[in-house]
């Protein structure tokens, strides 16, 4: 009876702290809320943002220079188009969108579409959607425009003139419904666009860049 009595009494000892661990953390664990994502509680990116800015893989450029006639070709590789929960505060939905390019002569780039700062935003007012270009070859980062309230904004503290034409036309191609993008000063090493016109559903059609060349679209194939 002894020995009976001290293996109660040690597994007593054992036992009382492992389930009060248990109780503990079962206590403290917050549980995950679960959020079916809708139209209600998504920030969805911007229709006009992802006619200018999203493509998909199978997407290619060419442009031409116009001083030395240099061409440069732009193809996409992998892209991504998801809605998935906010990951901070988890209170509601957001859109992501994303592709990675390579050129010729300006390196390799990643392109980011999102919502920024909806963590707490619950009624998701006043939302405010950025696009990021990363050059990956030296991994900076470029915060091109911000989307809020339905206006286009240069986010940069450099500044830069965003504008819209209704048209320009490149050889005998018109593009129509263009945001034109002009920096004031280089706002950091890497980018190497001085004034940009994007037109819907086809992107990039013509850029200056800092060495005053003026290059333009000549080709493409577009899968949006």
């Amino acid at each position: 009876m002894k020995i009976l009595s001290i293996i109660f009494k040690a597994l007593f000892l054992f036992i009382i702290p492992i389930v009060s661990l248990l109780l503990f953390q079962n206590c403290g664990d917050k549980p995950v809320p679960k959020i079916d994502c809708d139209s209600t509680n998504t920030a969805f990116l911007p229709k006009d943002f992802l006619d200018r800015f999203y493509f998909k893989e199978g997407t290619w450029w060419v442009y031409k220079d116009s001083l030395s006639e240099n061409r440069d070709s732009v193809w996409l590789g992998t892209s991504s188009n998801n809605i998935s929960i906010e990951p901070e505060l988890r209170q509601n939905c957001i859109q992501v969108a994303s592709y990675n390019y390579r050129t010729n002569l300006n390196y390799n780039w990643l392109v980011h579409l999102q919502p920024v700062g909806i963590a707490g935003n619950k009624k998701l007012s006043n939302v405010r959607y950025a696009i990021t270009y990363r050059n990956t070859s030296k991994n900076t980062d470029i915060f091109r425009f911000d989307f809020i309230n339905g206006s286009y904004q240069n986010p940069t503290e450099e500044g830069g003139k965003i504008s819209f034409q209704d048209s320009i036309t490149i050889q005998t191609k018109v593009f129509k419904d263009i945001l034109h993008l002009e920096y004031l000063q280089k706002p950091v090493p890497a980018e190497i666009i001085k004034q940009a016109w994007y037109a819907k559903n086809y992107g990039l059609v013509k850029y200056e860049s800092w060495d005053g060349r003026m290059w333009e679209l000549i080709n493409y194939h577009i899968n949006q």
